[in-house]
Protein backbone atom coordinates (compact mmCIF):
# COMPACT_ATOMS: atom_id res chain seq x y z
CA UNK A 1 0.00 0.00 0.00
CA UNK A 2 3.25 2.44 1.00
CA UNK A 3 4.67 1.75 -2.74
CA UNK A 4 1.12 2.28 -4.38
CA UNK A 5 0.96 5.68 -2.66
CA UNK A 6 4.37 6.93 -3.29
CA UNK A 7 4.29 5.35 -6.83
CA UNK A 8 4.18 8.12 -9.85
CA UNK A 9 1.70 8.53 -12.13
CA UNK A 10 4.67 8.93 -15.13
CA UNK A 11 6.67 5.42 -13.15
CA UNK A 12 7.21 2.88 -11.64
CA UNK A 13 7.40 3.11 -7.79
CA UNK A 14 11.29 3.15 -6.84
CA UNK A 15 11.16 0.52 -3.90
CA UNK A 16 8.29 -2.21 -4.34
CA UNK A 17 8.38 -5.11 -2.16
CA UNK A 18 5.23 -6.92 -2.65
CA UNK A 19 6.27 -9.01 -5.46
CA UNK A 20 9.57 -9.99 -3.61
CA UNK A 21 7.97 -10.88 -0.43
CA UNK A 22 4.95 -12.87 -2.09
CA UNK A 23 7.46 -15.29 -4.42
CA UNK A 24 9.63 -15.21 -0.72
CA UNK A 25 6.61 -16.35 1.37
CA UNK A 26 5.48 -18.86 -1.24
CA UNK A 27 9.03 -20.47 -1.67
CA UNK A 28 9.82 -19.99 2.13
CA UNK A 29 6.92 -22.29 3.39
CA UNK A 30 5.16 -24.01 0.49
CA UNK A 31 2.15 -24.89 2.58
CA UNK A 32 0.81 -21.45 1.37
CA UNK A 33 1.71 -22.44 -2.39
CA UNK A 34 -1.59 -23.62 -2.40
CA UNK A 35 -4.82 -22.31 -4.43
CA UNK A 36 -5.74 -20.56 -1.13
CA UNK A 37 -2.44 -18.77 -0.70
CA UNK A 38 -2.66 -17.69 -4.43
CA UNK A 39 -5.67 -16.40 -4.53
CA UNK A 40 -5.21 -14.28 -1.34
CA UNK A 41 -2.65 -12.85 -2.78
CA UNK A 42 -3.81 -11.74 -5.90
CA UNK A 43 -6.71 -10.01 -3.71
CA UNK A 44 -4.40 -8.25 -1.67
CA UNK A 45 -2.66 -6.72 -5.13
CA UNK A 46 -6.43 -5.62 -6.72
CA UNK A 47 -8.14 -4.67 -2.76
CA UNK A 48 -4.75 -2.24 -2.31
CA UNK A 49 -5.17 -1.02 -6.08
CA UNK A 50 -8.69 -0.01 -5.87
CA UNK A 51 -8.61 1.46 -2.04
CA UNK A 52 -6.04 3.62 -4.27
CA UNK A 53 -8.69 4.53 -6.81
CA UNK A 54 -6.40 3.07 -9.53
CA UNK A 55 -7.49 3.56 -13.30
CA UNK A 56 -9.02 -0.28 -14.15
CA UNK A 57 -6.51 -0.12 -17.57
CA UNK A 58 -3.60 0.45 -15.45
CA UNK A 59 -4.66 -1.37 -12.87
CA UNK A 60 -4.93 -5.02 -14.96
CA UNK A 61 -1.68 -3.69 -16.67
CA UNK A 62 0.15 -3.48 -13.34
CA UNK A 63 -1.39 -6.27 -11.82
CA UNK A 64 -0.35 -8.49 -15.03
CA UNK A 65 3.09 -7.25 -14.33
CA UNK A 66 3.85 -8.46 -10.81
CA UNK A 67 2.05 -11.27 -11.18
CA UNK A 68 4.24 -12.56 -14.18
CA UNK A 69 7.07 -12.02 -12.52
CA UNK A 70 6.03 -14.27 -9.53
CA UNK A 71 4.94 -16.69 -11.51
CA UNK A 72 7.83 -17.04 -13.36
CA UNK A 73 10.09 -16.80 -10.35
CA UNK A 74 7.66 -19.45 -8.50
CA UNK A 75 8.28 -21.90 -11.28
CA UNK A 76 12.29 -22.00 -10.66
CA UNK A 77 12.61 -21.92 -7.29
CA UNK A 78 10.14 -23.89 -6.92
CA UNK A 79 12.52 -26.39 -8.17
CA UNK A 80 15.34 -25.86 -6.55
CA UNK A 81 16.32 -28.16 -3.26
CA UNK A 82 15.59 -26.58 0.10
CA UNK A 83 18.99 -26.40 0.72
CA UNK A 84 20.27 -24.52 -2.00
CA UNK A 85 17.68 -21.63 -1.41
CA UNK A 86 19.41 -20.65 1.63
CA UNK A 87 22.47 -18.87 0.07
CA UNK A 88 24.87 -20.83 2.05
CA UNK A 89 27.66 -21.37 -1.33
CA UNK A 90 27.52 -19.43 -4.71
CA UNK A 91 26.07 -22.43 -6.58
CA UNK A 92 22.72 -21.18 -4.39
CA UNK A 93 23.12 -18.00 -4.78
CA UNK A 94 23.56 -19.01 -9.10
CA UNK A 95 20.13 -20.15 -8.57
CA UNK A 96 18.19 -17.75 -6.55
CA UNK A 97 20.00 -14.58 -9.40
CA UNK A 98 18.39 -16.87 -12.43
CA UNK A 99 15.04 -17.17 -10.76
CA UNK A 100 15.68 -13.56 -10.03
CA UNK A 101 16.55 -12.39 -13.83
CA UNK A 102 13.78 -14.45 -15.03
CA UNK A 103 11.02 -12.90 -13.09
CA UNK A 104 12.41 -10.02 -13.39
CA UNK A 105 12.23 -10.65 -17.80
CA UNK A 106 8.50 -11.89 -17.63
CA UNK A 107 7.96 -8.66 -16.04
CA UNK A 108 9.57 -6.63 -18.90
CA UNK A 109 7.76 -8.63 -21.50
CA UNK A 110 4.55 -7.30 -19.58
CA UNK A 111 6.20 -3.88 -19.61
CA UNK A 112 6.48 -4.50 -23.71
CA UNK A 113 2.79 -3.99 -23.59
CA UNK A 114 2.23 -1.68 -20.56
CA UNK A 115 5.12 0.85 -21.11
CA UNK A 116 3.04 2.99 -24.51
CA UNK A 117 -0.26 2.38 -22.88
CA UNK A 118 0.31 3.29 -19.19
CA UNK A 119 3.52 5.98 -20.03
CA UNK A 120 3.55 6.48 -23.47
CA UNK A 121 6.83 5.27 -23.96
CA UNK A 122 8.49 2.85 -26.53
CA UNK A 123 8.22 -0.81 -25.73
CA UNK A 124 11.86 -1.85 -25.48
CA UNK A 125 12.06 1.18 -23.00
CA UNK A 126 9.18 -0.66 -21.54
CA UNK A 127 11.02 -4.07 -21.45
CA UNK A 128 14.22 -2.40 -19.73
CA UNK A 129 12.35 -0.55 -17.46
CA UNK A 130 10.05 -3.30 -15.65
CA UNK A 131 13.30 -5.83 -15.76
CA UNK A 132 15.25 -3.09 -14.35
CA UNK A 133 13.00 -2.18 -11.04
CA UNK A 134 11.89 -5.87 -10.18
CA UNK A 135 15.73 -7.16 -10.91
CA UNK A 136 16.64 -4.14 -8.09
CA UNK A 137 13.84 -5.38 -5.58
CA UNK A 138 14.16 -8.55 -6.09
CA UNK A 139 17.36 -8.69 -5.58
CA UNK A 140 17.08 -6.84 -2.29
CA UNK A 141 14.31 -7.92 -0.72
CA UNK A 142 14.26 -11.82 -1.91
CA UNK A 143 17.52 -12.67 0.23
CA UNK A 144 16.69 -11.81 3.14
CA UNK A 145 13.21 -13.30 2.98
CA UNK A 146 15.00 -16.91 1.75
CA UNK A 147 17.95 -16.58 4.72
CA UNK A 148 16.08 -15.22 7.55
CA UNK A 149 16.86 -17.66 10.28
CA UNK A 150 13.38 -19.25 11.90
CA UNK A 151 12.57 -18.39 15.07
CA UNK A 152 13.58 -20.93 17.66
CA UNK A 153 13.78 -21.04 21.51
CA UNK A 154 17.06 -21.35 22.71
CA UNK A 155 18.54 -23.56 25.68
CA UNK A 156 20.61 -21.97 28.18
CA UNK A 157 24.12 -22.35 28.45
CA UNK A 158 24.13 -21.50 32.14
CA UNK A 159 20.90 -21.79 35.01
CA UNK A 160 18.94 -19.21 35.73
CA UNK A 161 20.71 -17.78 38.27
CA UNK A 162 23.87 -16.70 36.59
CA UNK A 163 22.67 -15.70 33.32
CA UNK A 164 24.46 -12.07 33.31
CA UNK A 165 27.38 -14.55 32.02
CA UNK A 166 26.08 -14.86 28.84
CA UNK A 167 25.87 -11.16 27.97
CA UNK A 168 29.81 -10.42 27.94
CA UNK A 169 30.05 -6.19 28.57
CA UNK A 170 31.05 -4.29 25.54
CA UNK A 171 34.66 -4.39 24.73
CA UNK A 172 37.22 -3.95 22.10
CA UNK A 173 36.24 -7.04 19.95
CA UNK A 174 32.72 -6.11 19.57
CA UNK A 175 33.64 -2.69 18.58
CA UNK A 176 35.61 -4.39 15.40
CA UNK A 177 32.49 -5.82 14.71
CA UNK A 178 30.65 -3.44 14.15
CA UNK A 179 33.28 -1.83 11.84
CA UNK A 180 32.29 -3.07 8.49
CA UNK A 181 29.32 -1.69 9.08
CA UNK A 182 29.72 2.01 10.07
CA UNK A 183 31.97 1.66 6.57
CA UNK A 184 28.82 1.62 5.01
CA UNK A 185 26.89 4.45 7.26
CA UNK A 186 30.09 6.39 5.92
CA UNK A 187 29.90 5.37 2.26
CA UNK A 188 26.10 6.57 1.80
CA UNK A 189 27.53 9.63 3.80
CA UNK A 190 30.15 10.40 1.33
CA UNK A 191 27.67 9.57 -1.61
CA UNK A 192 25.19 11.96 -0.20
CA UNK A 193 27.18 14.68 0.18
CA UNK A 194 30.14 14.35 -2.28
CA UNK A 195 27.46 13.04 -5.16
CA UNK A 196 28.56 13.06 -8.84
CA UNK A 197 28.48 9.86 -10.88
CA UNK A 198 30.58 7.66 -8.80
CA UNK A 199 28.43 8.21 -5.40
CA UNK A 200 26.72 5.04 -6.32
CA UNK A 201 29.85 2.82 -5.83
CA UNK A 202 30.87 4.75 -2.72
CA UNK A 203 29.00 2.24 -0.68
CA UNK A 204 30.67 -0.60 -2.52
CA UNK A 205 33.69 -1.24 -0.34
CA UNK A 206 31.74 -1.21 3.25
CA UNK A 207 29.57 -3.77 1.70
CA UNK A 208 32.04 -6.20 0.50
CA UNK A 209 33.49 -5.69 3.97
CA UNK A 210 30.42 -6.16 5.42
CA UNK A 211 30.27 -9.26 2.94
CA UNK A 212 33.65 -10.91 4.41
CA UNK A 213 32.69 -10.40 8.12
CA UNK A 214 29.16 -11.06 8.48
CA UNK A 215 26.51 -13.57 8.13
CA UNK A 216 24.76 -14.34 4.94
CA UNK A 217 21.10 -13.16 6.40
CA UNK A 218 22.89 -9.85 8.26
CA UNK A 219 24.73 -9.30 4.80
CA UNK A 220 21.12 -9.56 2.94
CA UNK A 221 19.40 -7.17 5.28
CA UNK A 222 22.40 -4.99 4.98
CA UNK A 223 22.00 -4.71 0.80
CA UNK A 224 18.43 -4.54 1.47
CA UNK A 225 18.89 -1.04 3.77
CA UNK A 226 21.74 0.13 1.39
CA UNK A 227 20.28 -0.33 -2.02
CA UNK A 228 16.29 1.29 -0.37
CA UNK A 229 18.67 3.94 0.99
CA UNK A 230 19.99 4.76 -2.49
CA UNK A 231 17.44 4.34 -4.59
CA UNK A 232 15.37 6.82 -2.30
CA UNK A 233 17.85 9.35 -1.62
CA UNK A 234 18.55 9.10 -5.53
CA UNK A 235 14.66 9.62 -6.38
CA UNK A 236 14.67 12.69 -4.24
CA UNK A 237 17.80 14.14 -5.51
CA UNK A 238 19.60 14.14 -2.00
CA UNK A 239 22.03 12.20 -4.26
CA UNK A 240 23.14 13.67 -7.55
CA UNK A 241 24.75 11.61 -9.83
CA UNK A 242 24.19 13.69 -13.48
CA UNK A 243 21.70 16.15 -15.01
CA UNK A 244 18.88 14.58 -16.52
CA UNK A 245 17.58 12.67 -14.00
CA UNK A 246 14.06 13.02 -14.57
CA UNK A 247 14.25 10.41 -17.27
CA UNK A 248 13.59 6.61 -17.54
CA UNK A 249 17.00 6.03 -19.06
CA UNK A 250 18.51 7.41 -15.90
CA UNK A 251 16.55 5.45 -13.47
CA UNK A 252 17.18 2.53 -15.22
CA UNK A 253 20.59 3.05 -15.30
CA UNK A 254 20.46 3.33 -11.59
CA UNK A 255 18.61 0.49 -10.62
CA UNK A 256 20.75 -1.96 -12.35
CA UNK A 257 23.35 -0.59 -10.79
CA UNK A 258 22.09 -0.77 -7.66
CA UNK A 259 21.17 -4.41 -7.99
CA UNK A 260 24.87 -5.14 -9.13
CA UNK A 261 26.02 -3.85 -5.90
CA UNK A 262 23.24 -5.23 -3.40
CA UNK A 263 24.25 -8.47 -5.74
CA UNK A 264 28.28 -8.26 -4.74
CA UNK A 265 28.69 -8.65 -0.95
CA UNK A 266 25.93 -11.64 -1.29
CA UNK A 267 28.12 -13.81 -3.27
CA UNK A 268 31.64 -12.22 -1.01
CA UNK A 269 29.24 -13.66 1.82
CA UNK A 270 28.19 -16.90 -0.13
CA UNK A 271 32.28 -17.57 -1.02
CA UNK A 272 33.16 -17.18 2.86
CA UNK A 273 30.71 -19.20 3.72
CA UNK A 274 31.75 -21.80 1.74
CA UNK A 275 35.06 -21.81 2.82
CA UNK A 276 34.32 -21.57 6.76
CA UNK A 277 32.30 -24.89 6.40
CA UNK A 278 35.28 -26.52 4.19
CA UNK A 279 37.25 -25.46 7.30
CA UNK A 280 34.82 -26.41 9.78
CA UNK A 281 34.27 -29.70 8.30
CA UNK A 282 38.35 -30.42 8.33
CA UNK A 283 38.43 -29.23 11.96
CA UNK A 284 35.68 -31.66 13.20
CA UNK A 285 37.45 -34.30 11.06
CA UNK A 286 40.54 -33.67 12.96
CA UNK A 287 39.10 -33.47 16.14
CA UNK A 288 36.37 -36.06 16.71
CA UNK A 289 36.41 -39.68 16.99
CA UNK A 290 34.28 -40.33 13.36
CA UNK A 291 32.54 -43.45 15.31
CA UNK A 292 31.04 -41.32 18.00
CA UNK A 293 31.33 -38.31 17.18
CA UNK A 294 32.64 -37.37 20.33
CA UNK A 295 36.14 -34.97 20.97
CA UNK A 296 39.06 -36.90 20.49
CA UNK A 297 41.96 -36.84 23.33
CA UNK A 298 44.09 -33.62 21.97
CA UNK A 299 40.72 -32.00 21.35
CA UNK A 300 38.95 -32.56 24.24
CA UNK A 301 41.73 -31.15 26.89
CA UNK A 302 42.37 -28.01 24.04
CA UNK A 303 39.11 -27.07 24.37
CA UNK A 304 38.87 -28.02 27.96
CA UNK A 305 41.38 -25.99 28.93
CA UNK A 306 40.25 -22.89 26.76
CA UNK A 307 36.85 -23.67 29.11
CA UNK A 308 38.77 -23.74 32.26
CA UNK A 309 39.94 -20.48 31.85
CA UNK A 310 36.33 -18.85 31.20
CA UNK A 311 34.65 -20.45 34.41
CA UNK A 312 37.55 -19.47 36.06
CA UNK A 313 37.39 -15.57 35.55
CA UNK A 314 33.53 -15.86 36.23
CA UNK A 315 34.83 -17.62 39.68
CA UNK A 316 32.80 -21.14 38.26
CA UNK A 317 33.11 -24.33 39.47
CA UNK A 318 33.79 -27.52 37.02
CA UNK A 319 33.27 -31.31 37.65
CA UNK A 320 35.13 -33.96 35.47
CA UNK A 321 34.11 -37.54 34.77
CA UNK A 322 35.68 -40.37 33.66
CA UNK A 323 33.40 -42.78 32.07
CA UNK A 324 34.07 -46.62 31.05
CA UNK A 325 31.50 -49.05 29.84
CA UNK A 326 31.68 -52.17 31.99
CA UNK A 327 32.41 -55.62 30.66
CA UNK A 328 32.88 -53.86 26.66
CA UNK A 329 35.34 -56.69 25.45
CA UNK A 330 32.92 -59.33 26.51
CA UNK A 331 30.12 -57.39 24.42
CA UNK A 332 32.67 -57.44 21.66
CA UNK A 333 33.33 -60.82 21.50
CA UNK A 334 29.62 -62.64 22.28
CA UNK A 335 28.27 -59.73 19.75
CA UNK A 336 31.16 -58.72 17.40
CA UNK A 337 32.38 -55.33 16.45
CA UNK A 338 29.77 -53.86 14.56
CA UNK A 339 27.50 -55.04 17.65
CA UNK A 340 30.12 -52.92 20.04
CA UNK A 341 30.10 -50.22 17.51
CA UNK A 342 26.37 -50.31 18.06
CA UNK A 343 26.68 -49.80 21.73
CA UNK A 344 29.36 -47.22 21.18
CA UNK A 345 27.03 -45.02 19.85
CA UNK A 346 24.12 -45.61 21.27
CA UNK A 347 26.50 -45.07 24.80
CA UNK A 348 27.02 -41.81 22.85
CA UNK A 349 24.20 -40.70 21.76
CA UNK A 350 22.19 -41.20 25.57
CA UNK A 351 25.25 -39.15 27.46
CA UNK A 352 24.67 -36.28 24.78
CA UNK A 353 20.69 -36.09 25.38
CA UNK A 354 21.05 -35.44 28.76
CA UNK A 355 23.62 -33.15 29.23
CA UNK A 356 23.23 -29.49 29.06
CA UNK A 357 24.96 -26.85 26.64
CA UNK A 358 28.77 -25.74 27.60
CA UNK A 359 30.01 -29.45 28.49
CA UNK A 360 32.52 -31.65 26.55
CA UNK A 361 32.29 -35.18 25.72
CA UNK A 362 35.52 -36.65 24.90
CA UNK A 363 37.00 -40.33 23.38
CA UNK A 364 40.31 -40.95 24.99
CA UNK A 365 40.16 -44.58 23.79
CA UNK A 366 38.26 -47.74 23.40
CA UNK A 367 35.87 -47.39 25.93
CA UNK A 368 36.79 -44.87 27.77
CA UNK A 369 34.96 -41.61 27.78
CA UNK A 370 35.46 -37.91 29.76
CA UNK A 371 33.13 -35.28 30.01
CA UNK A 372 33.81 -31.71 31.63
CA UNK A 373 31.29 -29.78 32.42
CA UNK A 374 30.37 -26.35 34.78
CA UNK A 375 28.41 -26.72 37.63
CA UNK A 376 26.82 -24.51 40.69
CA UNK A 377 26.88 -26.62 43.84
CA UNK A 378 29.06 -29.57 45.02
CA UNK A 379 27.11 -32.77 44.63
CA UNK A 380 26.00 -31.50 40.71
CA UNK A 381 29.23 -33.49 39.17
CA UNK A 382 27.82 -36.77 41.01
CA UNK A 383 23.92 -35.98 40.49
CA UNK A 384 25.03 -35.92 36.56
CA UNK A 385 26.93 -38.89 36.68
CA UNK A 386 24.30 -41.29 38.53
CA UNK A 387 21.76 -39.66 36.08
CA UNK A 388 24.00 -40.71 33.02
CA UNK A 389 24.95 -44.14 34.59
CA UNK A 390 20.84 -44.89 35.08
CA UNK A 391 20.28 -43.40 31.11
CA UNK A 392 22.94 -46.00 29.86
CA UNK A 393 21.60 -48.48 32.16
CA UNK A 394 17.82 -48.72 30.50
CA UNK A 395 19.62 -49.46 26.71
CA UNK A 396 18.12 -51.64 25.32
CA UNK A 397 19.34 -52.77 21.47
CA UNK A 398 19.34 -55.90 19.09
CA UNK A 399 22.48 -57.26 17.21
CA UNK A 400 22.47 -58.26 13.84
CA UNK A 401 21.49 -61.70 14.71
CA UNK A 402 18.40 -59.89 16.99
CA UNK A 403 20.44 -60.83 20.34
CA UNK A 404 19.54 -58.00 23.13
CA UNK A 405 22.52 -55.65 23.49
CA UNK A 406 22.66 -53.63 26.78
CA UNK A 407 25.40 -52.35 28.73
CA UNK A 408 26.57 -50.41 31.99
CA UNK A 409 28.99 -47.78 32.92
CA UNK A 410 31.07 -47.40 35.68
CA UNK A 411 31.98 -43.35 36.19
CA UNK A 412 34.81 -41.41 38.44
CA UNK A 413 33.85 -38.12 39.48
CA UNK A 414 36.10 -35.16 40.98
CA UNK A 415 35.02 -31.36 41.31
CA UNK A 416 36.56 -28.40 41.91
CA UNK A 417 37.10 -25.00 41.01
CA UNK A 418 37.72 -23.79 37.80
CA UNK A 419 41.33 -22.35 39.05
CA UNK A 420 41.97 -24.33 41.70
CA UNK A 421 43.27 -27.58 39.51
CA UNK A 422 44.54 -28.30 36.10
CA UNK A 423 42.52 -30.08 33.83
CA UNK A 424 45.19 -32.81 33.71
CA UNK A 425 45.58 -33.42 36.97
CA UNK A 426 41.60 -33.28 37.68
CA UNK A 427 41.50 -36.29 34.71
CA UNK A 428 43.46 -38.19 36.55
CA UNK A 429 42.29 -38.00 39.53
CA UNK A 430 39.02 -38.81 38.31
CA UNK A 431 40.50 -41.94 36.49
CA UNK A 432 41.49 -43.42 40.12
CA UNK A 433 37.83 -42.78 41.06
CA UNK A 434 36.81 -44.69 37.84
CA UNK A 435 38.47 -48.03 38.78
CA UNK A 436 38.09 -47.52 42.56
CA UNK A 437 34.05 -47.56 40.79
CA UNK A 438 35.22 -50.98 38.72
CA UNK A 439 37.03 -52.63 42.02
CA UNK A 440 34.11 -52.07 43.60
CA UNK A 441 31.78 -53.83 42.12
CA UNK A 442 31.64 -51.72 38.48
CA UNK A 443 27.84 -49.93 37.47
CA UNK A 444 28.81 -47.58 39.97
CA UNK A 445 29.61 -44.10 40.44
CA UNK A 446 32.85 -43.18 42.91
CA UNK A 447 33.67 -39.55 44.09
CA UNK A 448 35.63 -37.84 46.94
CA UNK A 449 36.24 -34.97 48.94
CA UNK A 450 36.18 -31.91 46.79
CA UNK A 451 39.01 -30.62 49.60
CA UNK A 452 41.50 -33.38 47.69
CA UNK A 453 41.24 -31.66 44.64
CA UNK A 454 41.59 -27.88 45.60
CA UNK A 455 44.49 -26.02 46.77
Amino acid sequence: MFSILTRSPAALATIWPANAVMLGLLIRFPRLANASGWLGGVAGYLLADLITGEDPVRLVLLFAGNLAGIIAGYLLLSRVERRNLKLRDPRSLHHVTAAIMFAAFAAGLVGTIANPLIFEGSSWQGFLFWFATEAVNYVAFLPVLLTLPAPRRRRLRYPLAERRYARPPLNAGMLRKLLPGLSLVVGLLLATVIGGPGALVFTLPGLFWCGLRYSIPVVALLGLLTSCAVLTEVNHDHIRLLEGIGSQAFALSVRLGVALITLTPLYVATVIAERNEIVHNLERLASTDPLTGALNRRAFFHRGERLMRLLARQERQVAVLMLDIDHFKQVNDRHGHAGGDRILQAFTHTIRAQLRDGALLGRFGGEEFAILLPIVAEGDGAIVAERLRAGVGQLRLLDQSGQVLKATISIGVVEAQADATPLTDLTNIADRRLYLAKRNGRNRVEWGERKAVQR
